[in-house]
């Protein structure tokens, strides 16, 4: 049997043992959790910035700890029903997958509007006034707005 003959036999004998063991260690390996992490359900985390954006500023501690213990509680009930959802076929209609790319439009519309618009800008009161004397007859009221009646039993 010749060298090259020899070698060919070896590499592929080689392959296949190499690509077996590149899978048993993969599957053995699981997915490390980010080292912030303050709650797991199966693979999925949540991370203490992300419990961070669901405080509102200013809180002191006592009252932080039992709205994070809360906060945490309901996200591991909501991923473990998420989960239990996945796991059973369900999938967002429609409908619903559309109310959420709207909901995704509005906040990255606000992000916009927020960033381009003044924040330091301010109307006087007499331009408020001005505003007024000029538009009179869009503020008179064609109809009633409010109806009192008043029962003596």
């Amino acid at each position: 049997m010749s060298v090259l003959n020899r070698l060919k036999k070896s590499i592929r004998l080689f392959i296949p043992a190499a690509l077996f063991l590149v899978l048993v260690n993969q599957c053995g390996q699981r997915n490390q959790p980010p080292e912030d992490m303050v709650a797991q359900v199966n693979d999925s985390y949540l991370v203490k910035e992300q419990l961070d954006y669901s405080l509102p500023d200013g809180l002191d501690n006592e009252t932080a700890l039992v709205l994070k213990r809360d906060i945490i509680s309901k996200w591991v009930e909501n991923e473990v029903l998420y989960q239990a959802a996945l796991q059973e076929g369900f999938k967002f209609s429609p409908k619903e997958n559309f109310y959420i790319s709207e909901y995704g439009k509005s906040l990255l519309v606000q992000r916009f509007l927020n960033a381009r618009l003044d924040k330091e800008y301010s109307v006087s009161h007499q331009d408020i006034e001005e505003y007024y004397q000029k538009h009179r007859r869009e503020f008179v009221r064609r109809e009633d707005e409010v109806h009192l009646v008043h029962l003596f039993v």
